[in-house]
């Protein structure tokens, strides 16, 4: 930066009035002239990383979206020419300070900002809380406003975690992801700016690309919330996958029998519940039924002898299941006891033509999230393994919660593991 003397104001003067004289277009060689001319005057006058050459340097004067006409080009031209105006008028207004000063910008110089400096003012620090050194920060280097949008991005990540209740490495994992995007958008942006024919093309297959993994990766998703393919949501989410069943439980994931009918009267047949092969270690340990062997057909809307089951009764009509009725909220319970303390697998059979994933409560604490399977029909159970959890010695209660109507439960198996 060189001093300011009479012939650069005069110089910076006539730039500012030959602005309106521009024809509106940025393919014309006398605009060409005139804005590189002006970018070097203010380089000279102020410095080539000062904020007004900075700002000069970032106007756009030709549209940067894919509408590359007549009309959007010249609109996007005369905007830029009333943004350069500003420009140029409070370059001027700076250097006719300096001049009446003698002395250089303060950023330029090294030394202290000038009191009443309409340049410095601007950026001075004077205001030390956070937005005013954010502010300041954004007009010393304007690229530092992209943090605003870090930190957006970040916000909307915090909404969900709080929201779904996702652990914190996914929430890092997936603001990484979106600023790995942003970059990729930037670039884009950036190009499609250019104008250049040559670049069109790849513009172009940039955005059909984003556009196809964007709406196959929103299908899949959504095919895991509603359809349990090709994983669960909580298995997506949290990790809580069922493990595949075994040749030797494949019998446990049959339906179970319809309802019989003996002389007018009905009578409910229990679940049949395969037993599977244990352990050495847990040859001692037996497996834990819970089927309509071991519960009552429920009253609605109370709680039975304390099982904690509520709005929900076994039902001829569902196949003998556990069926909400009722305003809820819905629970079956059980209470049962236990000879070995230590983790079991949960199985389920019940039946739901739409996901209902429901809280399982184990002594008073929830410990997974489960029964989100969809099965052909509302009547016929079929088996599934849920995940795992924690028993304790002796008495211990067990129910599924949900606010919601519960899928049509009928049984539980609980395996030492």
């Amino acid at each position: 930066m060189t001093r300011i003397d009479d012939e650069d104001i005069g110089r910076l003067t006539t730039l500012l009035n030959e602005i309106d004289t521009l024809p509106a277009s940025s393919c014309d060689d006398g605009f060409k002239r005139w804005r590189t001319k002006t970018g070097m005057l203010l380089a000279s006058m102020f410095g080539e990383t000062s904020a007004l050459r900075a700002r000069f340097g970032e106007l756009l004067w030709a549209n940067a979206g894919f509408d590359t006409g007549i009309d959007a080009n010249e609109q996007a031209f005369n905007r830029a020419r009333e943004r350069a105006k500003k420009i140029l008028a409070e370059a001027l207004d700076a250097a006719i300070f300096m001049q009446r000063k003698d002395t250089g910008l303060s950023q330029e110089s090294g030394g202290e900002p000038v009191a009443g400096d309409p340049v410095n003012d601007k950026t001075r620090l004077t205001d030390l809380s956070p937005m005013g050194v954010l502010n300041a920060a954004i007009k010393a280097v304007p690229a530092v406003r992209f943090a605003l949008g870090v930190g957006g991005i970040a916000a909307v990540v915090a909404i969900v975690v709080l929201w779904w209740k996702l652990e914190i490495q996914l929430a890092v994992f997936g603001t990484l992801i979106v600023l790995v995007f942003m970059v990729v958008l930037v670039i884009f942006s950036a190009l499609s700016g250019l104008g250049a024919p040559a670049l069109t093309p790849l513009a172009l297959v940039l955005a059909w690309a984003f556009l196809i993994l964007t709406v196959f990766a929103a299908a899949l998703f959504a095919s895991c919330a509603f359809f349990d393919w090709p994983k669960t949501l909580p298995c997506l989410l949290r990790g809580e996958c069922a493990p595949h069943a075994t040749n030797d439980n494949d019998q446990a994931k049959s339906r179970i029998p319809p309802l019989t009918s003996n002389a007018g009267s009905t009578s409910i047949a229990p679940p049949a519940v395969t037993e599977t092969h244990v352990s050495p270690a847990s040859q001692n340990c037996p497996s834990i039924s819970l089927d309509r062997s071991n519960d009552t057909m429920g009253i609605p809307g109370n709680v039975f002898d304390g099982y904690g089951t509520a709005y929900m009764e076994r039902r001829p009509e569902a196949g003998g299941m556990w069926t909400a009725t009722g305003g809820g909220p819905f629970h079956v319970g059980w209470i049962f006891p236990v000879a070995c303390a230590g983790r079991y697998t949960l199985k389920v059979a019940y039946a739901s033509e739409d996901s209902r994933a429901s809280e399982v409560v184990v002594n008073n604490s929830v410990q997974l999230i489960a029964l989100s399977h969809v099965t052909n029909t509302r009547a016929q159970s079929q088996w599934f393994v849920e995940g795992t959890i924690e028993l304790s010695e002796g008495m211990n209660r067990l129910r599924f919660h949900r606010d919601q109507p519960l899928p049509n439960i009928d049984a539980v198996k609980l395996e030492k593991q």
